[in-house]
């Protein structure tokens, strides 16, 4: 009976590895920055671990293979620790960039992490998070509930940062993505109760599963209309609204369509690095989502270092001052300066032809360009 449970538990871990790895595998560029690709990778590699480890433990804990369990239980602590500090940086990564670029966030985010290394290594000495008995049964230690309750504080603290930006949220897609992002934290909590009141169940394994599966499936639904390293939407969705605003269009109730183009971008990737540019092109989407706020207004990712602005009647001028304001303040703490050229096209006939409205801004957009001094 119980060698049916030992191979039940195997059996499960193994099935959790294998679509953990093929998660792994199916990650890419288009989820986002480079550093939340990154993160992303990093929390899906650790919870490998984390199975991997548990896949060997089960084995041990339950006399069918006589080895010492130690290195294995040290590793799989540590490994659902580091799982929870990568991704909190995948979280604030995505929802607060300018943030994680600052030494406050390089220098105090991984102090928790650093705890838990430090009461793992001395445990075999302290026994204060597990230890083993004569006969190799594992036995938690008093600190054992204190060791996750540090794990945990990771996706607390990435969720009240996430929920802290709900209200501020216009775009429904975005919003409904951040609410699953939060809906994370449910998994953990559930399988940690569990764990409770019904030890040596691979609850954790199931659970961080399916949390990180359906994080996953949210993300690459996301990128339908949703550019995933601006958060904005993309150029498919822009499309789609231009066209339909062409068709309403009149004298009486005109539109305009704002090209803006970031100056000397390609300087930054060379000379920077693409992550740094990434964080450039996000701190321009977030300028622009400021502007669309106060103008209630549709804003894009157009393609590349371009971006694109849809609204009703108002002063074309006084628009692109504003838009480079709202540059200006978000910027303001970048240590690479951010310039936009901007181009627009006045539309006042009903389904004029999309690829002359587009022409015309791209036109203007260029003739500004040429006017920048580096």
């Amino acid at each position: 009976m119980i060698f049916n449970f030992v191979l039940t538990y195997f059996l499960i871990t193994v099935t959790c590895s294998s679509i953990g790895c093929i998660l792994l595998w199916q990650i890419n560029s288009d989820m986002g920055t480079e550093t939340e690709v990154n993160a992303f990778r990093k929390y899906v590699l650790w919870y490998l671990v984390f199975v991997f480890t548990n896949m060997i433990w089960i084995w041990i804990n339950y006399g069918y293979l006589n080895i010492s369990g130690w290195p294995f239980s040290m590793i799989n602590l540590f490994a659902i620790s580091a799982a929870s500090y990568y991704w909190y940086k995948f979280i604030e990564t995505r929802v607060n960039p300018t943030y994680t670029e600052t030494l406050r966030f390089k220098h105090y985010s991984q102090i928790p992490l650093y705890i838990v290394l430090a009461l793992i290594i001395t445990t075999p000495i302290t026994h204060w998070i597990f230890y083993y008995t004569a006969d190799n049964q594992y036995i938690h230690g008093p600190l054992y509930p204190a060791m996750f309750v540090l794990a945990l504080t990771y996706l607390i603290v990435a969720t009240y940062h996430i929920l802290k930006q709900l209200p501020h949220l216009k775009s429904k897609s975005t919003t409904v993505e951040y609410l699953y992002l939060a809906s994370f934290l449910i998994f953990p909590i559930i399988a940690g109760l569990i764990d409770l009141f019904v030890p040596d169940l691979p609850v954790m394994e199931l659970s961080l599963l399916f949390g990180t599966a359906l994080i996953y499936t949210t993300l690459q639904q996301s990128q339908i209309y949703n550019d995933s390293l601006t958060q904005l939407s993309n150029r498919r969705l822009a499309d789609k609204t231009l066209r339909l605003r062409l068709a309403t269009c009149s004298e009486e109730n005109p539109i305009y369509f704002f090209l803006a183009d970031a100056d000397y971008f390609k300087s930054v990737n060379d000379t920077y690095g693409h992550i740094k540019g990434d964080l450039a092109l996000k701190i321009i989407a977030n300028a622009l989502r400021k502007f669309a706020e106060t103008k209630h207004c549709f804003v894009a990712r157009w393609g590349g270092d371009e971006f694109c602005v849809v609204t009703g009647n108002i002063d074309p001028e006084t628009t692109m001052q504003e838009i480079k304001q709202h540059l200006d303040k978000e910027s303001e703490n970048f240590d690479i300066p951010l310039t936009l050229s901007i181009g627009y096209t006045k539309c006042t006939m009903p389904l004029s032809e999309i690829t002359s409205v587009i022409d015309n801004a791209d036109k203007m957009l260029y003739t500004n360009k040429k006017t920048v001094s580096r």
